[in-house]
């Protein structure tokens, strides 16, 4: 309801970061990526500006972001598993 805080915005986006970067250790998801680059006619710096852009996102512009595209009154969370053996009432 009121937003993101900075320390989780922050954490999100480092994991987020961290987790590409990782990604293109691997030989196998470099060859995806510059493929998928070159078929949308886009170089590597197009991967470079998207990260440096969500990189420097603010958890206001992200609240506001969330608010303008998605509905939280439509949305429905379930719950699924064997809660009796977990010592669950649900």
């Amino acid at each position: 309801r009121d937003g993101f805080e900075a320390e989780e915005v922050a954490k999100a986006k480092h994991g987020w970061l961290q987790s590409r970067r990782v990604g293109r250790s691997e030989d196998a998801n470099v060859v995806n990526l510059l493929q998928t680059q070159a078929r949308h006619g886009r170089t590597m710096q197009f991967i470079a500006e998207i990260e440096r852009k969500i990189g420097a996102l603010t958890p206001a512009e992200i609240t506001a972001a969330l608010r303008r595209h998605i509905d939280v009154a439509r949305m429905g969370i379930f719950k699924a598993g064997d809660f009796r053996q977990a010592g669950g009432t649900e």
